[in-house]
């Protein structure tokens, strides 16, 4: 009799036991099946084929900055300098071997990852980065890079091909947040289509945001200029969104060592700037987006 109870006691729980499990079963199914028709987070693999080799013995330095225009076209740009390559990398510069040799700064390329154009470097009537940084394709095509190197207080512009366009702020000033004629080592731009205006994160010297006229490289006349917070450290990452027909999000990184970033949300352009509202969010806040 004893037997038989401890049987039936045993057969039960493990009815209950599989019952449970095809309930979970049948659960995990149906999230699987809710997840796989919701948005998922992007999933990214490494090509190991793109780029395409490059020719002319062409070696890259230090990437430092990737933009992409509207044909789907990449461009990268980097360090080509010998101090960002060990001496036998650089064996044709050095004489010590056939190969090889820096690529030009700037480098285009198609979706395929075949070399389209490649330019860059000092030309007359301009003066090109000590320290190349960050790299934004206009609407109409045009090439804006920064750059973080001593001297680098200014931003410059050119067509995609590389033809001179020009240069915004002046080269080789100091520090100073406050200024509408230069800037101090921009590490990234962003443009606002939209609105027709470009955003520097000009922090590796100053502390603030910048906003400039993309068709003339004028200051914003409507407060385009602003400090964001004098004991803001490095300024290295800037996002624009424009995620509403007239609201616009701003999103600033302020160094690799620190914890969250800065955010902005700005509604119907009245003149007045959203940066006084710009507070420091961490990965325990949510944005307001």
């Amino acid at each position: 009799m004893q037997h038989n109870k401890s049987s039936f006691i045993t057969a039960t729980l493990v009815l209950s036991l599989l019952v449970v499990l095809g309930v979970a079963q049948h659960y995990l199914q149906n999230s699987v099946t809710a997840a796989s028709n919701g948005r998922m987070v992007p999933h990214f693999e490494v090509d190991p084929f793109w780029p395409q080799p490059l020719p002319n013995k062409w070696i890259l330095g230090s990437a430092i900055g990737v933009a992409v225009d509207a044909r789907d076209h990449v461009y990268i740009v980097h360090r080509n300098d010998d101090s960002n390559f060990a001496t036998q990398e650089i064996g044709i510069d050095n004489g010590i071997a056939d190969c090889c040799t820096a690529a030009p700064p700037i480098l285009e390329f198609d979706v395929d990852g075949s070399l389209v154009n490649a330019w860059g470097g000092p030309g007359q009537g301009y003066t090109w980065p000590a320290s190349n940084h960050g790299i934004e394709i206009a609407p109409n095509g045009n090439v804006w890079i920064g750059g973080n190197g001593g001297g680098d207080s200014h931003v410059l512009v050119f067509t995609r091909d590389g033809q001179f366009v020009r240069e915004i702020g002046l080269p080789g000033e100091p520090i100073d947040s406050n200024s509408t004629t230069h800037f101090s080592r921009v590490a990234e731009i962003a443009i606002d289509p939209d609105a027709n205006e470009a955003y520097f994160a000009d922090g590796y010297g100053n502390k603030r945001v910048a906003v400039v006229d993309v068709a003339t490289g004028a200051f914003n006349v409507t407060g385009g200029l602003t400090v964001i917070d004098p004991q803001m450290t490095v300024s290295r990452t800037l996002l624009v969104n424009r995620y509403r027909s007239n609201s616009l999000a701003l999103f600033i990184a302020p160094n690799h060592r620190k914890t969250g970033f800065y955010t902005c949300v700005t509604g119907v352009r009245t003149g007045s700037r959203c940066f006084d509202r710009m507070v420091p969010i961490s990965k325990k806040h949510k944005s307001p987006l």
